[in-house]
């Protein structure tokens, strides 16, 4: 039995680190997914996004910085945690 359970958390972590290596650019570091400026498709690359809380993020854009979330309710805190790395929120007005 504790030989399942280490193959099945080894699994667990290869499969977290293939979601981070591909979120990251050349140099190593974690690319940033702009909400206000994302797509469908690009937010149902996060890991664990589902159809459903994109939509609802699409639909209540945009926002002001990525905590607002959290203040509005369209995720929970602990897809929050799990996201925020992955994302910024910038105002349409700046350019980058």
């Amino acid at each position: 039995m504790p030989q399942s359970r280490s193959r099945y958390f080894k699994h667990a972590r290869s499969d977290f680190k293939t979601h981070a290596q591909r979120y990251r650019g050349r140099n190593g570091r974690i690319v940033k997914l702009d909400v206000n400026r994302a797509s469908l498709g690009e937010l149902m690359r996060l890991p664990g996004m589902r159809r459903k809380e994109a939509e609802r993020i699409l639909r209540t854009r945009p926002l002001a910085n990525k905590r607002e979330l959290l203040l509005r309710a369209l995720v929970t805190p602990a897809q929050y945690r799990r996201w925020a790395p992955y994302l910024v929120a910038r105002h349409s007005s700046t350019r980058r």
